[in-house]
């Protein structure tokens, strides 16, 4: 059951007057008087900015006595890039004006109010759980022997309650934002491979919108590569040169913090190493000469009931592991393996030939 707003309206139509009227919300009275009601539209789960339209309908009921004029069937509310974040969460309102709105007809009256499109529901789904109700009644007012007083005058309220009854002063819709990250993880393999070495990944952001931020969290905060020390940066930028260094065993998270992920759905973007020129690279299990990935697609953070088929998806979109192997070369095994029989072979040539001379 959606909420309920009690929105009433009241009519006393002249005796002379036939007893279906038009009755106006400007023609209004008492201070509970109301000519709009606020729609408070909140996206939480937001650390950019972002622009969005959220469309809604005001849909009479079937059973109305009859059509009104005056009360929009529709209304939009738009999120744009100017719109402050505060707490992660951005909130704007729409006001639906009442002051214009006839009947003409007596009777009771609902206008049910969904929220139903949003132009990118990947990232920002539409608020489907909420409802309101606005319930209009149009009453002759009677005197105190129950007869009409001939006056026409309307009174129009506008209450929200919640669950529990109580009266709050707005209609809210509420969503919060989808969002993913990605993870990425370097594993040495080999008998030459350096464990304490960094290797260098360059975090290539493809449709993300300039200047947003994400925070990497997982490397150290300061290294040292190619003997220069390295002060990590704590976050990448969109539209910028963007650089992760890892030693073997260590993973980072771009784009996520105290488990709020950042990364829009849909958001395009490659890993490449870069300088590890004298290793063998594999990527996702795959021997890879370039050492850079696909092009990946961030999705959403599964269920817990996700399958085994969307726990491989989700992995391939969202996870990379590089494993960087070396190993003693081939050629050097060889000739060390047969040294020890080198050197015999040379004393005892040269034992040989001393042996000569003194013949």
């Amino acid at each position: 059951m959606g909420n309920r707003i009690v929105y009433a309206a009241m009519a006393t139509i002249m005796a002379s007057a036939p007893m279906f009227g038009t009755v106006s919300a400007d023609q209004v009275w008492s201070e509970d008087n109301v000519s709009s009601i606020n729609i408070t539209r909140t996206v939480s789960g937001v650390t950019n900015k972002f622009s969005n339209n959220f469309g809604y309908t005001i849909t009479a009921s079937e059973t109305n006595p009859a059509p009104v004029v005056g009360l929009a069937d529709s209304f939009s509310i738009d999120f744009a890039e100017t719109d402050a974040i505060l707490n992660n969460s951005i909130s704007k309102v729409a006001t639906i004006d009442l002051s214009g709105v006839t009947f003409s007809k007596l009777g009771d009256y609902e206008f049910v109010i969904k929220e139903v499109s949003s132009t990118d529901p990947v990232n920002f789904p539409v608020d489907s759980e909420n409802e309101y109700t606005l319930l209009a009644s149009v009453r002759n007012v009677l005197d105190e022997y129950g007869k009409p007083t001939g006056d026409l005058e309307a009174k129009f309220l506008a209450q929200l309650r919640d669950a529990n009854g109580d009266k709050t002063d707005d209609v809210k819709f509420e969503k919060t934002a989808v969002r993913g990250k990605i993870e990425l993880s370097n594993t040495l393999q080999g008998s030459m491979a350096d464990s304490n070495a960094y290797f260098k990944y360059k975090i290539n952001l493809i449709n993300a919108k300039a200047g947003d931020v994400f925070t990497v969290t997982g490397q150290d905060a300061e290294i040292n590569y190619g003997g220069e020390t390295i002060v990590t940066a704590p976050e990448i930028v969109a539209g910028q040169d963007n650089y992760v260094y890892l030693k073997h065993g260590q993973n980072v998270t771009i784009g996520s913090k105290d488990g709020l992920n950042e990364l829009p759905i849909g958001l395009t973007y490659t890993i490449e190493e870069l300088d590890a020129t004298d290793y063998e690279t594999l990527i996702d299990g795959n021997v890879d000469e370039d050492k850079a990935t696909e092009v990946k697609t961030v999705k959403a953070d599964l269920s817990e009931n996700a399958s085994e088929e969307e726990v491989a998806e989700y992995k391939l979109s969202n996870v990379t592991a590089y494993v960087n192997k070396k190993e003693a070369n081939v050629l050097t095994g060889v000739m060390l393996g047969i040294l020890p029989f080198m050197v015999a072979g040379s004393f005892g040539a040269a034992a040989y030939i001393a042996s000569r001379r003194k013949m």
